[in-house]
């Protein structure tokens, strides 16, 4: 079960303009720049990011229905910021994997605790071998 929709709302509003500028070089986290599907317009998104041989993970905390996930599977790829690289993303897809296999460990199980099951795989463009 994922993080409610009303604290989706308040850390949109109150969190993510303070994180967003921090997040894109923070080991663990990244921030997502996608084009609204309705809108046209440009937005970005932090998040948690977990590098793993030629793509990214990143923990929906607030689940699959989110905005942003559905604009990133829309276009059918975005951009992401991590590590202070801006990488390109040509495949991405949403999996349920409740064994949290492959998140380092410590953040499995704080996710675990929190229920939050579904991830999104970010292949790539060119993968770097990190």
């Amino acid at each position: 079960m994922p993080a409610p929709r009303w604290l989706a709302v308040v850390t949109h509003r109150a969190l993510n303009p303070v994180t967003r500028p921090v997040a894109a070089r923070v080991p663990g986290y990244g921030v997502i720049e996608q084009k609204g599907r309705k809108t046209g317009l440009v937005y970005q998104t932090p998040v948690m990011a977990f590098r793993r041989s030629g793509r990214i993970i990143v923990p929906l905390t607030y689940g699959r229905q989110s905005q942003w996930v559905h604009n990133v599977l829309s276009a059918g790829g975005c951009r992401i910021t991590t590590g202070g690289k801006t990488l390109g993303i040509v495949q991405a897809r949403v999996y349920h994997d409740p064994a949290h296999a492959e998140a380092p460990k410590l953040i499995g199980m704080g996710l675990k605790v929190i229920r939050v099951d579904d991830f999104l795989e970010l292949r790539v463009s060119e993968p770097d071998g990190s």
